[in-house]
């Protein structure tokens, strides 16, 4: 079975009464709302950074004398004369490191640091070959000495620029560089882009670092398109870089180009969807939740999927169009939910168990709303998910019906000139748009790789729930700061018919995830 990546927020949404929580009355002549003393919500943010070059595999000569232990191995390089001694001494590296890596790694590196510091003495600066240096700054960064693995490629490189092995020490300096954070100074190096894998791979990191958005779908994908290991290496970045930087629709795009002849038919729509949940997953992350929900349709469009997995699909929609405020997509995907779990009958009962009770917590949620700041917006997608609830053969199917009744009541009793904001609805909504401020925050660390701290997000929304305002109080890195502001004046919140503005504090705290 398929393991599906998800990206969930729970929330606690609870059942309210019929009556309403009111927060102005029609003495107060200032219809403004100070909302402030939330929750400090805590966000996590990981510095990512290119990793697919970080382990590399030792190259290895091919023994045609049959199987030999590291012993032979040994007292054959001590034999060998000339420039074949250095081709033994590559063979007797790898092999002691694929025998010692796992069980034994200190000693396997002190073993492998000293025969090659020998050899290099014996032979001295000059007799020293390209074989020996592309060994060295294998194992040292395989090792984890990065540094010291540069001065070896740059020495590499110095040997002979025209060979084949300086091409690569260009690469890979050009890696560490990124890696270091030197974005200028891995652009210089990698000079020129070439159709190769690894010069793709890393022109791609490079355009996403320096936001030459366009660029990177592009050349990450031609990266795996070429690269010699395919998805056991490079996959994940690539769905990672996509979402960051490519549209749903450009992503699908790039996703059939590439995929296009790996396989038969069914293997290529086999890894598209696959591909494509994968992808919603990164971009919900970072908060960009209209593609997340565009490229889910598009992966299910040909009908991939088991009836599981096509459950799963409209789950994640649901919760997706939740978190961005857009309640009628949201009873629409969840509804799709209810009827894709009908189909798969009994082969579903997990899916059931897990994901029918959402449903009705949604619709609860969806009225809580209703009834404190009489947004329509709200009133029909509540009914909806009440009645797909209502036909389903479970126990609190009742319950549904009830709360439906309650809250046509609730319209017909109400005062629609007396809806309000409810701190506790607020603090839902921002709360639902965490991986926004969690991708405003990853975004920041591509700049500032140890950025932490407590902020205030202060916004200003308006009676019809757009944010007129947004400003970061406490965070001076201006890469979060911008990011942040332009996000927030995006949000929309739930409307209220008593007209003014509701202002609201909401401390935020930043931390690096271990």
């Amino acid at each position: 079975m398929l393991k599906l990546n998800t990206f969930v927020l729970i929330l606690s949404l609870t059942a309210c009464s019929g009556t309403k929580t009111q927060i102005l009355t029609a003495e107060q002549e200032d219809k403004n709302l100070q909302l402030e003393g939330f929750d400090a919500l805590t966000v996590e943010g990981r510095f990512y950074q290119p990793s697919a070059l970080g382990a590399p595999t030792l190259v290895k000569r091919k023994i045609t004398n049959g199987k030999r232990t590291t012993a032979q191995q040994e007292k054959k390089y001590k034999g060998a004369k000339g420039s074949k001694k250095e081709i033994e001494l590559q063979v007797l590296v790898s092999m002691i490191w694929r025998d010692g890596q796992a069980s034994k790694p200190e000693a396997t590196n002190a073993r492998i640091d000293s025969l090659i510091s020998d050899y290099w003495k014996s032979v001295g600066d000059n007799g020293i070959g390209a074989i020996t240096l592309r060994q060295l700054a294998t194992v040292q960064l395989l090792q984890g000495k990065d540094q010291e693995a540069v001065k070896t490629l740059e020495l590499l490189q110095k040997r002979d620029p025209s060979e084949k092995s300086a091409e690569v020490a260009r690469v890979w300096l050009s890696y560490l560089s990124l890696r270091a954070g030197d974005v200028a100074k891995a652009k210089t190096i990698l000079g020129s882009y070439s159709e190769k894998a690894l010069d793709a791979y890393v022109a791609a990191w490079i355009a996403h670092l320096e936001g030459r958005k366009s660029e990177v779908g592009p050349l990450i994908t031609k990266a795996f398109k070429t690269w010699p290991m395919k998805q056991d290496v490079i996959i994940n970045e690539m769905h990672y870089l996509t979402s960051q930087n490519t549209s749903a629709k450009e992503t699908v795009a790039l996703y059939n180009k590439t995929l296009d002849g790996l396989g038969t038919e069914e293997q290529v729509k086999r890894a598209r969807f696959v591909w494509l949940f994968n992808y919603s997953a990164k971009a919900a992350a970072a908060g960009h939740f209209d593609n997340a929900i565009e490229s889910l349709d598009s992966a299910v469009a040909d009908g991939t999927g088991s009836p599981n997995e096509i459950a799963r699909v409209r789950f994640e929609q649901g919760h997706y169009a939740l978190s961005n405020n857009n309640p009628r997509l949201t009873a629409t995907k969840y509804n799709e939910l209810l009827a894709a779990l009908n189909d798969c009958g009994e082969a579903c009962e997990a899916e059931r168990a897990q994901f029918q009770p959402r449903v009705l917590k949604i619709g609860h949620h969806f009225r809580s709303i209703y009834e404190s700041t009489f947004d329509e917006d709200y009133y029909e997608p509540a009914q909806k998910l009440y009645a797909g609830y209502a036909q389903l053969p479970v126990e609190d199917a009742k319950v549904a019906q009830e709360n439906s009744k309650i809250l046509t009541q609730t319209r017909e009793q109400a005062d629609p000139d007396e809806g309000t904001h409810n701190k506790e609805r607020i603090a839902e909504r921002i709360k639902l748009r965490k991986p926004v401020v969690q991708g405003c925050y990853e975004h920041a660390l591509l700049k500032s790789k140890d950025l932490t701290g407590d902020f205030s997000l202060k916004l200003a929304v308006a009676a019809d729930g757009t944010v007129t305002e947004a400003k970061v109080d406490g965070l001076s890195d201006q890469n979060f700061v911008d990011c942040m502001t332009m996000k927030a004046k995006t949000w929309t919140f739930p409307s209220r018919t008593v007209q003014g503005v509701t202002n609201i504090d909401y401390k935020m705290s930043l931390t690096l995830a271990e």
